[in-house]
């Protein structure tokens, strides 16, 4: 959870091809992620499935954003796009 802004970051302002892909990619990097939380930061199947939960939402969304500012461009970054909704005590000043 702690790279919200770093994969939020990665789908904005995308077009609707890379959007796809980034879609897929997105959830196969979570499928590993899973295991890797497990294995490695020695989380609980139940703490890999809410991060990785947690993670596909915020795919989600950057994804969802991305379409919208591509269709009505308002001039906001991707950095102001994922703070306004993902910066709750997090290091994205950071960034």
């Amino acid at each position: 959870m702690a790279d919200d802004f770093f994969t939020a970051k990665q789908i904005l302002n995308r077009s609707e091809e890379e959007e796809k892909i980034a879609k897929i990619l997105g959830d196969k990097k979570e499928d590993f992620d899973y295991y890797k939380n497990i294995l490695f930061r020695v989380f609980s199947p139940a703490e890999a499935i809410e991060d990785k939960k947690h993670d596909l939402e915020v795919n989600r969304y950057g994804l969802e954003q991305g379409r919208k500012e591509r269709l009505f461009p308002s001039g906001r970054t991707s950095k102001e796009v994922c703070k306004e909704k993902y910066n709750t005590n997090r290091l994205l000043n950071d960034y």
